[in-house]
């Protein structure tokens, strides 16, 4: 592929980081702050790797082990010596929550959707 099929990840990938950085700024719902932010955390790194030309696969499953090693590694405490550092907890977060494993599923989900959108392999209704 040449640089032009890839514009849409770059658009994506600044799309979803813009939401992101929306909904942490922004005074919103407990839901909207918590829960989309997860989403859009794991659709920016999974669109970030697809315009750095790595293959579908490959992202889905780089995005998904980083995404899940960070929230199991909040089980554990892994980060508790950085806990009260603003960009720590922005970056990997403070607390474990099985509905954030859920919503990185969603987010890697609307990927593939996306995805097969483009390659015109769903049928259009």
């Amino acid at each position: 592929m040449d640089y032009t099929s890839y514009k849409k990840y770059y658009f994506y990938t600044a799309l979803f980081f813009i939401l992101e950085l929306f909904f942490v700024f922004a005074e919103t719902h407990f839901i909207l702050r918590n829960y989309l932010t997860d989403i859009f955390a794991v659709m920016y790194l999974y669109f970030f790797f697809r315009s750095c030309k790595i293959k579908v696969f490959t992202s889905l499953v780089t995005t998904f082990v980083i995404s899940y090693c960070i929230e199991i590694s909040q089980y554990f405490n892994v980060f508790k010596e950085y806990n009260g550092s603003w960009v720590s907890e922005l970056v990997f977060g403070s607390t474990f929550d099985v509905c954030d494993l859920l919503a990185y599923n969603i987010g890697l989900g609307i990927c593939i959707i996306i995805e097969l959108m483009h390659t015109k392999k769903l049928p259009s209704f």
